[in-house]
This record gives structure tokens, C-alpha cells and sequence, in this order.
């Protein structure tokens, strides 16, 4: 078996939280040779948040305050992950985006066997259906450093593309559109998903 092994690479892998950003940052991070960075960690870690928001069981970060902090930070052959990496950390410092989308359907299940609080749920669910991470994405970067893929059968099923992606095979980026919008619309479930928290 080969490794891969790539100099000065700084690789962002995002997406609504429960979509497996985790999983495939440190297949990543394992594969090429790369430090794992848990950027939501970090956030807290240094105290870059407003207030503990016990109701979704989260942190609600001061966007402002962690700009600064970070727009001074440099990282180096290193994975972050996490799904506030584009709003946060300077794109133009990113070499690669890998923005992970997964069905509401699939990612409801995932949320509840984890143990997420539904108020959490909901919230992440509606922020996949409406593409927020991926407007921040498509807003923050160019398009060409992005690789967007619909990892609802799991991670590891679409991890040779992201290899591949890595290794500069798609030098426009690469992009499976999605529309979980149409997709809850045409269910009847628009009601299910998108009621206010």
C-alpha cells in the first residue's frame, strides 16, 4: 500500500454538524500525512463564544472575536475541521475545501442516536436544507478549491474522489448538487423540518 504524503497543504473539511467531518478529516489527516485540528475546539478552547445556549446544548461563538483571533494564525500541513472553519478562518489560506452535505432524513437519524437535544436537531437540519455552511462556503471562497459531496451513505464511500480531489484531478473544483429543499418539499415533510424552534 502507497502513502500519501503532501508538503505545506492546509485542507478544510465543513458541513453542517453530524454530516462526518470528523471521520473523514482524520482519514484525511491519516492518509496524507497531516495534523488533525478540531477547530469547534479551538473556538472553546479559547473562550471565542458569547454565551452556553443549554436549550441546543451548544456554544454560540462571537464570529467577530474569533476573526481577529485567528486572521493572525497561520496553520501548516494540517485537516480543520469543523463546520464554523469557512466563517471564521481566512479562505485565501485554505488550500482545499471539502464541504460534506447529507440528507435531512439521514442526518435526523444520526443526530437522535447520538443523543443531540431536538432543538439542536431541528437547528442543524434546517441550516443543511437551507445550504449555510455551503453559502458560507461559496460566498468566502473560490470555487475551484472546493469539492462539494453528498456523503449520506457514509464518508468512506466518496473518500477515493476526496483522494483524488487532493491529489489535483479536478483543478475546477467539484461539485454534486444537491436539493434537500425539493427532496423534503416532494415528501410532504416541509412542516416536519422547517417548524420554528
Amino acid at each position: 500500500m502507497w502513502l500519501l504524503i503532501i508538503l505545506n497543504m492546509l485542507i478544510a473539511v465543513t458541513g453542517t454538524p453530524g454530516v462526518g467531518k470528523t471521520t473523514l478529516s482524520k482519514m484525511i489527516s491519516s492518509d496524507f500525512k497531516l495534523k488533525h485540528i478540531d477547530f469547534e475546539g479551538l473556538l472553546i478552547e479559547n473562550k471565542l463564544y458569547i454565551e452556553y445556549d443549554e436549550s441546543s446544548g451548544s456554544y454560540v461563538i462571537d464570529a467577530d472575536r474569533a476573526r481577529d483571533y485567528f486572521n493572525s494564525l497561520s496553520f501548516e500541513d494540517a485537516v480543520l475541521d469543523g463546520h464554523n472553519v469557512i466563517l471564521i478562518y481566512p479562505c485565501e489560506k485554505i488550500d482545499y475545501v471539502i464541504l460534506l452535505r447529507c440528507s435531512p432524513y439521514v442526518l435526523y437519524d444520526r443526530m437522535k442516536r447520538k443523543g443531540y437535544a431536538d432543538n439542536k436537531i431541528i437547528e442543524n437540519i434546517q441550516a443543511e436544507i437551507l445550504d449555510i455552511v455551503a453559502s458560507d462556503v461559496y460566498n468566502n471562497c473560490e470555487v475551484r478549491k472546493v469539492m462539494e459531496i453528498d456523503v449520506s451513505e457514509g464518508v468512506d464511500r466518496k473518500y477515493p474522489l476526496v483522494k483524488k480531489f487532493l491529489r489535483g484531478d479536478f483543478p475546477e473544483g467539484y461539485r454534486e448538487r444537491v436539493d434537500w429543499l425539493s427532496l423534503v418539499v416532494d415528501k410532504g415533510d416541509l412542516n416536519r423540518f422547517m417548524r420554528p424552534l
